[in-house]
């Protein structure tokens, strides 16, 4: 693609990012928001290679759009249900996938792919702006260099996995951020809510990246068999699976180096209390003498006001039992290795 078309395109994306985000189109003449039925309508009926981004928040809106795609009843109901389990099928001229994008930290959007004819049709919802670079690599990867339709599928399955590659990156990014701020600052550094918080959420993304990846494995196991399958489509299909299994042993390794973090951070933080508790236990057992002999001596015991009396007694039993006591305590201490 030219230099001034792909500045057209972003020109376009950010003037779609300023109003209400409703779709995008890619094709060979770049990428353009779609605020109209209509439009999408005339994109499929020129029965050129294009990507349909459909992002809408509103359910009517994304219906409206879908409507405009004419698919069959069946694969229309199935593209705007949501909340399915990660999957992927795959036929000679039809691909259908419930996959995902990371456009936040830790966290993923359900994306539905589907494919037939020469029309490769996306729907989430989401910040729009994650896939502004994505969407002109697809115009110079596949439509600028002519791929056939399941490649450019392919093609639009691989930039998407790219943003939870990204992903991946940014966990390393705030495990290494974690183990600093531990070093410097120590324990209490980072709430271990925080963290627990933290792992959960990627084992989460780990455990539907996993199913995932199985059933992209067994949609592309034999590909090459499919008739009048593309050879440089089987390319790309058997490359991103490989993909997907690489994002999945990312995730297991990063997965392990977190809970052994949040291991650690709970022992060091238990180590902690164990230490301050053991000072607090001989703080008292400092002052449990004292306090003894303090209330022993402030009892009202008529043999006790009347008999102990005077300067010596005061000398003794005033200053010098609790200095002895004391004195006492602490030698014991020292003998036991506690101070």
């Amino acid at each position: 693609m030219l230099p001034e078309t792909s500045r057209a395109a972003g020109a376009e994306a950010e003037t779609g990012r300023k109003g209400e985000l409703i779709a995008f189109l890619a094709d060979v003449d770049g990428v353009r928001h779609v605020e109209a039925a209509n439009a999408v309508s005339e994109a499929v009926a020129a029965g050129k290679l294009c990507w349909i981004d459909i992002v809408a928040a509103d359910p009517a809106v994304r219906a409206t759009l879908v409507q405009a795609l004419q698919l069959d009843a069946v694969d229309e109901g199935w593209i705007l249900r949501f909340d399915q389990a990660g999957r992927m099928g795959l036929a000679p001229k039809r691909l259908r996938a419930v996959t995902w994008l990371s456009d936040r930290p830790l966290g993923l959007s359900e994306v539905h792919l589907f494919h037939t004819r020469r029309m490769i049709v996306t729907v989430w919802t989401g910040d729009a702006a994650a896939l502004d670079s994505i969407r002109r690599q697809f115009v110079d990867r596949a439509c600028a260099l002519e791929r056939s339709p399941l490649e450019a599928t392919a093609i639009v399955l691989q930039l998407l996995l790219a943003t939870v590659h990204n992903a991946v990156g940014d966990i390393d990014a705030t495990l290494e951020r974690v183990l600093q701020q531990r070093e410097k600052s120590g324990p209490g550094a980072v709430k271990l809510t925080t963290l627990t918080d933290g792992l959960h959420q990627l084992r989460s993304v780990l455990f539907s990246i996993d199913r995932y990846g199985s059933s992209v494995r067994l949609a592309v196991a034999g590909v090459e068999a499919l008739p009048g399958i593309d050879p440089r489509a089987t390319e790309e299909l058997n490359d991103y699976a490989d993909q997907v299994d690489d994002v999945v042993q990312r995730l297991q390794q990063r997965n392990s180096w977190a809970s052994d973090i949040t291991q650690d951070y709970v022992e060091a933080i238990a180590e902690r209390q164990g230490e301050q508790i053991a000072r607090l236990t001989i703080v008292s057992i400092v002052f449990l003498p004292i306090t003894f002999l303090t209330g022993f001596f402030g009892m009202n015991f008529t043999w006790m006001t009347n008999g102990l009396d005077g300067p010596l007694t005061f000398l003794l039993l005033g200053v010098l039992l609790p200095v002895a006591i004391v004195a006492l305590t602490v030698l014991w201490f020292k003998r036991r290795g506690l101070i």
